[in-house]
């Protein structure tokens, strides 16, 4: 496991670009909204984005996860980069994906399959939906599925394969194990597990039990690298599908 506990939004100065394209993206989008009276404590300046009430990435996992990918995709001469998350929040992976791709001069593709209520409500107000017009104008593939991920007729409006697909949606056991079910063999090239670290706080129990983790043991998929920003992250896993 990599431990990047001393690492902080100034060891990734190569991103400030990305930081000013975040940031003009999200202040008019409907997570911009202002801090609440009690913040949630992960409104700290190692978090990379502070949206609404809640917080999306660490700066260490989010940057070390696409400096892995980013050489990936370097070394292994990909000529375009397609991307499948199931649990796409306020759709950081998306917009990141965006700018590596034109950073690279590749084309890129992003699917993100998620069952937030305001996708069917008020889409329209939605960062998702700001992404996919954001694709939109850089003539990119993006496509948004509001739906429950264990649905199975999902399948039917994917790609047979993806270069990466990424697990972060419902956290319970059940949910994992679906999504691992459902989506892992669409990935040709790596496959992400986000929150492989986040335990359930109703029991005490220890790492290997953690719902997301044990989803991941018990479906019998070996980790080949874990990169924790420090005690207490949130945790991303890569497999790396073509060392299987």
């Amino acid at each position: 496991m990599t431990d990047n506990s001393l690492k902080t939004k100034g060891s990734y100065k190569h991103y400030d670009s990305f930081y000013r394209i975040a940031y003009d993206f999200y202040k008019f989008s409907s997570w911009g909204e202002k801090l609440a009276k009690d913040p949630p404590p992960c409104y700290k300046d190692d978090y990379f984005l502070k949206v609404g009430a809640g917080c999306s990435q660490l700066n260490g996992e989010f940057f070390e996860t696409w400096e892995i990918i980013t050489q990936y995709i370097k070394d292994n001469n990909l000529k375009k980069i397609t991307f499948l998350e199931i649990g796409a929040f306020n759709g950081l992976w998306g917009l990141m994906l965006s700018h590596i791709g034109e950073e690279l001069n590749i084309p890129y593709e992003y699917t993100a399959i998620d069952f937030a209520p305001e996708l069917i409500s008020t889409p329209e107000k939605t960062s998702l939906f700001k992404l996919k017009k954001y694709y939109q104008n850089r003539k990119q593939i993006n496509t948004i599925i509001a739906s429950d991920s264990r649905d199975i007729t999902n399948l039917d409006k994917l790609n047979k394969e993806y270069n990466i697909v990424f697990i972060d949606g419902d956290h319970s056991y059940e949910g994992v194990a679906s999504d691992i079910k459902l989506y892992s063999n669409l990935a040709t090239d790596i496959l992400l597990f986000h929150d492989i670290l986040w335990r359930d706080r109703v029991s005490n129990i220890d790492n290997e039990n953690y719902r997301v983790r044990k989803a991941i043991n018990d479906s019998k998929i070996k980790l080949d690298e874990e990169i924790s920003y420090k005690i207490g992250g949130m945790g991303i896993g890569i497999k790396y599908i073509k060392n299987a």
